[in-house]
This record gives structure tokens, C-alpha cells and sequence, in this order.
């Protein structure tokens, strides 16, 4: 049985902001028997009265002993909900794991039957909202090719999906040049020869099509154009299952996007490594 910290009415855990930092932290509460009251990837601006603070620095044998515990003991999807979780970036995320691996230790195979327990609940529905995601983003991926012969894709997540991107385009495109690029995050997924990796990258000027790219492009926009059905034409149903704010980096002519459609932008070039 876990419980709150003894002699302190909070504890707050302080790690590096890592997945593997957070699974440190999930086997020293664990050993410790001590529920935190937050976690938290920095200093605090003001440390609170009756608080404790621990920084756990990140430990990979801890963590990795954390990751076989999850997939051996616990039901088959929780790891998989664990790190999609983490990948939500929500601030309440750490928390969320750290309580439903607490509750899992306890009820081993059976803890994702209990959906409505204070400690399930939440990191259900933050890895469902980053599965969400994962899925619809599949089928948003637009591929540009950019000069050098290295396919070139921006997106803008809401959650940080570009790890789960990346085995699915790395498989189906092996034998391809690409990078995804998440644009807000300032990182990217490159891939050459099926292997790829995700690295700090921006663009420092602007990618200029060739005549190849833009009328592949216009040649997309003419099917998906002729496809559709006038009289059947329903916007808000489309904004519905396509959110607005993923029009932007779409290559598709679609009506109302012409404050933020990018096919044909002009540009310079792509960089052949990570920004430093």
C-alpha cells in the first residue's frame, strides 16, 4: 500500500523531463512506498511551505526494469497508454502515470478493467486524445519533394506524435529520403534507408518546389477535386472530422484555406543536417 509522504503534507518530485526520468521516478515511488503530490520537469519559481522537494535523476536500469515491469505484469495495452500519455504533454500527464502504474502494481493484470477509477480514468483519456491524434495524422501527411531528393513533410500536432509517426513512414517509404517536420517543437524525424531518428531541426529559409513537385501537386488537386460529390457537400461535417487546424500544411485546394495553404511556397532550401 502507497501512502503520502511521511512528516510533510506534499512531496514533489523533480526530474529532467524524460520518459526515462519519469520511469526513475515511477520505481523510486514505488520502492519508497510514497505517493507524490506533483511532478514536475523544473525548479519552482517559489518553493511552497510543507512541501518537500526531491530531484530523482534519470537512472536507465531503474527505468528500464519500470518498462518490463509495465509489459510482463500489468495489462497488454498499459505501456502503450503509459507513453502515449507522456506524449500528450499535458501537465498533468507525469502524475497520471505515476498514480496509474501506482494502482497497477496492486491489481496487475486486472487495472484497466477499473475505468473508472480516479487513477485509470485520466490516463485513459489523455492517451486516447494522443491516439486520436496518431490516427488522423496518418492519413494528413503530405510529402513534398524537395530539391536534393529528400521528401519533405510539416506538420503541427497538438501532442508530440512525431515518435509514432515515424516507424509507420520509415516502413513505408524505406527506401526514401524524408523528413517529417513538427514545426511547433522545433524537432524532426529524418529518415534514409528505413533507419531514422528524431533531432532539433528548423528550416533556415524556405523550400523551393520543382516543376516535378508542383504538378504532382496540381495533378493531386484535380483528382481530389473531381471526386467530389457537389451535391453532396457538407462543410461543417468536414470541419468536423478535419479540424481547421490541420488545413494549413494540407496539399488539397480546400475552399476557405487560402489564409493558410503552403502548396507551391516559394522557397530556398532544405538543410541536409539539424539545426544546433
Amino acid at each position: 500500500m502507497m501512502s503520502t509522504a511521511p512528516g510533510s503534507a506534499r512531496l514533489t518530485y523533480i526530474y529532467d523531463g524524460t520518459f526515462h526520468g519519469l520511469m526513475t521516478i515511477a520505481h523510486d515511488s514505488a520502492r519508497r512506498g510514497i505517493i507524490p503530490h506533483d511532478i514536475t520537469a523544473s525548479d519552482p519559481e517559489r518553493p511552497l511551505l510543507f512541501h518537500d522537494y526531491i530531484r530523482v535523476a534519470t537512472d536507465v536500469h531503474k527505468a528500464e526494469a519500470v518498462i518490463r515491469a509495465i509489459k510482463t505484469r500489468l495489462p497488454s495495452l498499459a505501456y502503450r497508454r503509459v507513453l502515449f500519455c507522456f506524449l500528450s504533454e499535458a501537465a498533468t500527464a507525469p502524475k497520471c502515470i505515476i498514480d496509474y502504474l501506482g494502482l497497477g502494481w496492486r491489481y496487475g493484470a486486472m487495472l484497466d478493467h477499473h475505468v473508472t477509477h480516479e487513477a485509470v480514468r485520466p490516463l485513459h483519456f489523455l492517451a486516447e486524445k494522443v491516439e486520436r491524434e496518431r490516427r488522423r495524422m496518418l492519413g494528413l501527411v503530405r510529402f513534398r519533394l524537395a530539391p536534393g531528393g529528400i521528401y519533405y513533410a510539416p506538420i503541427e500536432p497538438d501532442n508530440n506524435i512525431l515518435p509514432l509517426l515515424s516507424p509507420h513512414f520509415a516502413e513505408r517509404m524505406a527506401t526514401e529520403s524524408w523528413i517529417i517536420h513538427d514545426i511547433g517543437r522545433k524537432i524532426a524525424s529524418r529518415c534514409s534507408e528505413g533507419e531514422w531518428d528524431i533531432v532539433d531541426f528548423k528550416l533556415t529559409a524556405s523550400i523551393e518546389y520543382g516543376e516535378e513537385e508542383l504538378a504532382y501537386q496540381k495533378l493531386w488537386n484535380g483528382y481530389f477535386t473531381s471526386i467530389a460529390i457537389g451535391d453532396r457537400k457538407n462543410v461543417k461535417l468536414q470541419k468536423q472530422f478535419l479540424p481547421r487546424r490541420y488545413w494549413k500544411h494540407l496539399v488539397e485546394d480546400i475552399p476557405g484555406q487560402a489564409d493558410t495553404h503552403h502548396q507551391g511556397k516559394p522557397c530556398r532550401n532544405i538543410p541536409t543536417s539539424p539545426s544546433t
